[in-house]
């Protein structure tokens, strides 16, 4: 079997020492951690355990938000809709909708998104009008409002390299993996944000 541990930097030290200790030995189960920020940054900052990490270095999987795989939404969403109704259906607008919303809050949000489409629902088709009053609802307002650019804080001592790589990865993170809009915010043109990404190894 396979046991599911999310969001491994918010558990305790004890705990992450006490997991360290299980996969270091044989078991029937496989362990899959999930980390919601990069694995370099949390053992930096004392997040994730270094032991543990040192451990999973070379099992390391980067799985792309899911803004970065709109081929993933439709079939989700589907999925999702399934299991609420198998009678109900999206029509192609209310899927093309889906499909170009940037999803911040991942696959937990599409569902909820999708919970509540299929509540709101009178007929066996969804459509668009419902989707997107869900998708520009208060909820999405009051998140927007409460957005705010990240602090980056540089170190004395720091090589002008790093600092760029940092203030290159945070503002692409708050641009959520935009190319463009982490460009028009730095003022660079996106060929070099593009270069930039490419040098420091930032895909995202």
């Amino acid at each position: 079997g396979t046991l599911f541990v999310p969001s491994l930097e918010r558990r305790s030290q004890a705990d992450q020492e006490a997991l360290r200790r299980y996969v270091e030995q044989p078991s029937a189960f496989r362990v899959v951690f999930g980390v919601n920020e990069s694995p370099d940054e949390a053992v930096a900052a004392g997040r994730i355990d270094s032991g543990l990490m040192a451990f999973l270095e070379d099992r390391v999987v980067h799985l792309p938000p899911l803004r970065e795989r709109a081929e993933d939404v439709d079939l989700l969403a589907r999925r999702f809709l399934e299991d609420r109704d198998p009678a109900l259906v999206f029509d192609v607008q209310a899927l093309d909708a889906l499909r170009t919303h940037d999803w911040p809050g991942n696959v937990r949000e599409l569902k909820e998104v999708v919970r509540r489409a299929a509540g709101l629902s009178d007929g066996a088709v969804i459509g668009s009008t419902v989707v997107l009053s869900l998708l520009a609802g208060p909820r999405a307002r009051r998140r927007a409002r409460r957005r705010k650019p990240p602090v980056v804080k540089i170190a004395v001592g720091a090589s002008l390299a790093d600092v760029e790589r940092r203030l290159i990865q945070k503002t692409l993170e708050f641009a959520r993996g935009s190319k463009p809009k982490t460009a028009e915010l730095l003022k660079l043109s996106l060929k070099t944000i593009y270069n930039k990404i490419k040098e420091y190894g930032l895909e995202h």
